[in-house]
């Protein structure tokens, strides 16, 4: 099960000031149930109006968020659109990815006991090697209350001797995974593998890895690569930079959006946010004060607050597509 992340930074940004403070605390226990829901159900940040009415949210808190920039009203689908879900947040397709994976290391490690056929009475047909069992009582005890969203550097580094001879750490029976469980180093850069959008010279990478892992705990480093993966959907691969520069410069640390290597477009011939957000860099615009007379909760503050928002996205477009025919021409 994946987790609905926030940065320590949320309570003072910009967007979530804008929320009067009488009803911040309410709208923003809106969100944050909403999110998680969101993570469960791998929605990719939508959230329909029925389940709005199920996590016992307004329409005055709706539009809170929407005034803040927190969400934006997809009429089409008669719900709410977490802003900017993607970039922080693992996507539907990373995750069943990341799933399929460990379904088929676990199938490894499944085939690899019944290959070894233990006998009846011995310690291993009595839950497991003692090796396991050590292995797993020491991880429960350390993972009482996992952090859910820093692997500790000295667990994420440490490998135990008997790492070759014991199941996967962080794969359930069920195929899901648990990226905060100490898993052997082999587990974590193929986790590293399976999310990254361009698989090439791998041994490269495994070297690159292994010397970023050193000083950069594990989480940060996958959530990064899921970041640029889902920053480069729709690129031509050599667009997309090798895993092993991308470890050795450190990119998982990099802005969202920093790598505006090329321009996309859509059906319509527009360039994409994605790509706007790559050439102007970081969109901190947030919804500004309604005209008097337009009232938080009404159907007239939500129509006003979709067009603003339109107006302002068709102009970065337009800031973008002229930087671009500059840059082009120089």
């Amino acid at each position: 099960m994946p987790w609905f992340r926030s940065e320590d930074g949320l309570s003072s940004s910009k967007k979530v000031t804008r929320i009067p403070r009488s009803r911040r605390a309410a709208a923003m226990g809106l969100w944050i149930l909403a999110g998680t829901w969101c993570s469960r159900e791998l929605t990719d940040g939508f959230v329909a109006s029925h389940m709005v009415e199920e996590l016992c949210g307004t329409e005055e808190m709706v539009s809170d968020l929407v005034m803040a920039g927190l969400w934006d009203r997809d009429d089409e689908r008669d719900g709410y659109q977490f802003v900017n879900y993607g970039r922080y947040q693992p996507l539907k397709e990373a995750v069943e990815a990341e799933r399929e994976e460990a379904r088929k290391r676990m199938q490894k490690v499944r085939a690899a006991r019944r290959g070894g056929r233990p006998e009846h009475g011995s310690t291993e047909t009595q839950g497991g090697s003692p090796g396991v069992r050590a292995n797993t009582s020491e991880r429960q005890a350390q993972f009482a209350l996992p952090d859910p969203t820093r692997v500790p550097t000295e667990q994420a580094n440490t490998r135990s001797p008997d790492a070759e001879t014991l199941p996967i750490d962080g794969v359930t029976p069920d195929g899901a995974t648990d990226i905060h469980s100490k898993r052997t180093l082999d587990d974590h850069f193929d986790q590293f593998w399976a999310a990254y959008p361009n698989k090439v010279a791998k041994k490269d990478a495994r070297k690159a890895w292994d010397r970023a892992r050193k000083d950069t705990p594990v989480a940060d480093i996958l959530a990064g690569a899921l970041r640029y993966a889902t920053e480069c959907r729709g690129k031509e691969s050599k667009f997309v930079k090798h895993p092993g520069p991308w470890l050795n410069g450190g990119r998982w640390a990099d802005e969202p959006g920093s790598d505006n290597a090329t321009a996309e477009y859509d059906a319509a011939g527009n360039l994409t946010a994605a790509s706007v957000e790559a050439i102007l860099g970081r969109d901190l615009w947030s919804l500004p004060d309604p005209p008097s007379g337009i009232e938080p909760g009404t159907r007239a503050f939500i129509e006003w607050a979709r067009t603003t928002t339109a107006e302002h996205y068709a102009e970065r477009r337009a800031q973008a597509t002229a930087r671009l025919q500059e840059r082009n021409a120089s």
